[in-house]
């Protein structure tokens, strides 16, 4: 049975602004946020799997106040998109 891994490449500043929507203790602390990406490591076939798929992030930057995570998922900003681009590694 072939491996096959999907790599939502999201932009750090995305990820930053989908945090500082979050409240209380969802909220991931910054040291958090960026020790976990400077020990981030892509997947590869090198790893074992077969096949390595990557998702871009394709939404343009929104500022918080604008469009926080939850307006996204209901809808009120604009859903979530991907370039659909498949790559193997």
């Amino acid at each position: 049975m072939p491996v096959r891994a999907v790599w939502l490449d999201t932009p750090p500043e995305v990820c930053l602004a989908h945090n500082a929507a979050r409240t209380g203790r969802a909220r991931v602390p910054l040291v958090g946020v960026h020790a976990t990406r400077a020990r981030f490591v892509p997947p590869s076939v090198g790893e074992g799997f077969d096949r390595v798929d990557v998702v871009r992030h394709a939404l343009p930057l929104l500022p918080v106040e604008l469009g926080t995570e939850a307006e996204l998922l209901r809808g009120r900003v604009g859903p979530p998109a991907c370039t659909g681009e498949r790559r193997t590694m």
